[in-house]
C-alpha cells in the first residue's frame, strides 16, 4: 500500500511499531543478531592474537570470490560451482586466511604488510571485474555484499546451520582454541593437536566471515568481529567470561542495529556499526565504573 499511496501521515517509528512490522524484519533481525553472536565469539580469537585487520582482509575477499563467480558466469560461460557467488566467496576466503594465518606470510616479519595486500587486491578486484559485468550494479553490489533489509528464507537457513555448527564446536574446544591463543608453544608441549585447533579457528572464521559478508555486507561483518569482542576482553577477568560476554554484546549488536536503523531512519549498515560502538562503549564505561567501585584503595603516605 505505500507504493501505491506513500507512508501513512501518522506513521511513528517507536519500538512498538517495530514489532508490529515483525513480518517485515524478522528475517533480517535474526540473521543480524545469529551472526552477531558468531562473529562476535570468534573475534575474541582474533582481537588477542592482534589480527584485527584480518576481518576487514577476508571481507573484500569474500566480494572478491562474488565477484569472479558472477565473471565467470557472464564471461566465460562457467556454470555449476565457479558461477556460484557463495562458493567462490568461501574457496578465496579460505585462500586468503590460510595464507596469511598459517602459510609463509603468517611467518613473515610483514604480515601485516601481507593483510593490506589481500585487502587492497579483494577491493581492487572486485571494482575492476565489477565493472565488466553486463547487469545493474545495484543487483551485482546486493548479490556480492548483501543485502540486510532482505534476507531470503534460505540464506537465514544457512546462517543457522553454519552458527549453530561453529559454536557448538567452540564451546566443545574453547580450552583448546584459548591454549593455541595465549601459548601456542605450551599447548605444544602439552601434547595438544596444535595444527588441527588452528586449522579449525580459522577455517571457522573464513566460512562465518564469508557467509556474514554476503547476507549483511562487509561492515557489519568487520565491526562484530571487532568491537563486542574488544569490549568483552576489557570487561571479562578470564577468557570463559570474554566468549559469553562477547556473544552477548554480539547479539545487543545485530538486533540493536536493526532497530536503530528503524528508530532512527538510518541504513542498516550504519545501524549495525553504531550498535557495535554503542555496545562497546557502554561495556567501557562498565569497567571503569566497576575499577573505580572495586579497587582497592591505597592509604595516603604520610611524611613523619
Amino acid at each position: 500500500s505505500w507504493a501505491l499511496r506513500g507512508p501513512p501521515m501518522d506513521d511513528v517509528r517507536s519500538l512498538g511499531a517495530f514489532f508490529d512490522l515483525w513480518e517485515l524484519y524478522g528475517d533480517a533481525t535474526l540473521a543480524g543478531t545469529l551472526a552477531g553472536t558468531l562473529l562476535a565469539v570468534l573475534g575474541v580469537h582474533v582481537v588477542l592474537q592482534r589480527q584485527v585487520f584480518l576481518a576487514a582482509a577476508v571481507s573484500q575477499t569474500a566480494g572478491l570470490g562474488a565477484t569472479v563467480a558472477f565473471f565467470a558466469a557472464a564471461h566465460l560461460g562457467a556454470a555449476g560451482a565457479f558461477a556460484s557467488p557463495t562458493v567462490m566467496s568461501l574457496v578465496t576466503t579460505l585462500a586468503a586466511v590460510l595464507l596469511v594465518t598459517t602459510g609463509p606470510a603468517s611467518r613473515s616479519p610483514h604480515r601485516e604488510t601481507w593483510l593490506g595486500v589481500v585487502f587492497v587486491a579483494g577491493a581492487a578486484g572486485v571494482q575492476v571485474l565489477g565493472a565488466t559485468i553486463p547487469n545493474d550494479k545495484a543487483d551485482i553490489d546486493a548479490a556480492i555484499f548483501g543485502s540486510p533489509i532482505a534476507v531470503l528464507p534460505d540464506d537465514l537457513a544457512a546462517l543457522v546451520w553454519m552458527a549453530g555448527g561453529l559454536l557448538v564446536l567452540h564451546a566443545w574446544w574453547w580450552r583448546g582454541f584459548g591454549a593455541i591463543t595465549f601459548d601456542p608453544v605450551g599447548a605444544r608441549v602439552r601434547g595438544l593437536p596444535v595444527g588441527l585447533l588452528r586449522a579449525a579457528l580459522w577455517v571457522g572464521l573464513a566460512v562465518a566471515v564469508a557467509t556474514c559478508t554476503r547476507i549483511l555486507g562487509a561492515l557489519p561483518t568487520f565491526a562484530f568481529v571487532v568491537l563486542p569482542a574488544f569490549a568483552a576482553i576489557r570487561l571479562a577477568p578470564n577468557l570463559a567470561w570474554a566468549l559469553l560476554a562477547a556473544g552477548l554484546m554480539g547479539a545487543a549488536s545485530g538486533f540493536g542495529g536493526y532497530l536503530l536503523a528503524y528508530l532512527a531512519d538510518l541504513s542498516v549498515n550504519a545501524g549495525h556499526a553504531l550498535a557495535a560502538m554503542g555496545v562497546a562503549a557502554s561495556a567501557e564505561l562498565l569497567r571503569l565504573l566497576l575499577s573505580s567501585l572495586f579497587s582497592p584503595r591505597r592509604e595516603p603516605h604520610v611524611a613523619r
